[in-house]
């Protein structure tokens, strides 16, 4: 048996006839469906100095409210290291020689700010993509996060499969009406589930929505061999 089979990155979904998903399950049975209408955390990718000195900060609570965030490093000669976390800024007050120059690679400063007792309440702290945190963090000046998102009542969906997939899913399609429908208006912040009792190949989730745009993500489990 295999268990996950995909799960798509988070779609916005502003129009319609947006593909939410487009996927060759290689003819598994009985697939059960996942539709997630998600908030979408801020978030901010360092990029300063070399790669290896870059952190990236997530909001702990998803949805626009994160995009008010804001993170700052400060050099100062001879300045010991501390945060300072005020409402929704975060001050890094990086460790520093009597040039001011930082002494901190970004993987120590990374264990400090997990360490503090508010930073993680505001945002988590990871080591940026590529960096593996054996640069030095450099200062930078006051930054917002961003990307936040706040979700909204999903609009419709249809849940379409056929015994052909990948490369041209060319179909036929035949909608499977009970899944469109269970999926269909799913409210902000909720996962719905729907287990699909026939052979698929390819299966093409799309919606639509009138208004007000969301986010949506796609994902499938089988439940039996492919055959």
């Amino acid at each position: 048996m295999r268990t996950q089979l995909f799960r798509t990155d988070p779609v916005l979904v502003d129009g319609d006839g947006v593909v939410v998903a487009l996927k060759d399950l290689d003819g598994v049975l009985a697939t059960t469906l996942y539709l997630e209408n998600m908030d979408i955390p801020a978030a901010l990718t360092m990029i300063h100095g070399s790669k290896n000195a870059n952190l990236r900060f997530t909001a702990a609570t998803a949805g626009d409210a994160g995009n008010v965030i804001t993170v700052e490093a400060v050099a100062a000669p001879d300045q010991a290291f501390s945060v300072a976390v005020s409402g929704t800024d975060v001050v890094i007050n990086l460790a520093c020689d009597s040039e001011g120059l930082p002494l901190l690679l970004a993987s120590e400063v990374l264990t400090r700010l997990q360490a503090d007792p508010y930073v993680p309440a505001l945002v988590a702290v990871s080591l940026a993509p590529g960096s593996d945190g054996s640069g030095v963090l450099q200062a930078f000046g006051p930054t917002s996060l961003s990307g936040g998102f706040d979700a909204t009542q999903g609009g419709n969906v249809k849940v379409e499969h056929s015994p052909k997939g990948w490369p041209d899913f060319s179909g036929p399609w035949d909608e499977s009406i009970p899944a469109s429908n269970a999926f269909s208006g799913v409210a902000a912040g909720v996962v719905k589930a729907f287990d699909l009792d026939v052979s698929i190949r390819g299966i093409r989730i799309t919606a639509d929505m009138d208004g007000v745009p969301t986010m949506l993500v796609m994902s499938a489990q089988a439940q039996k061999k492919r055959i």
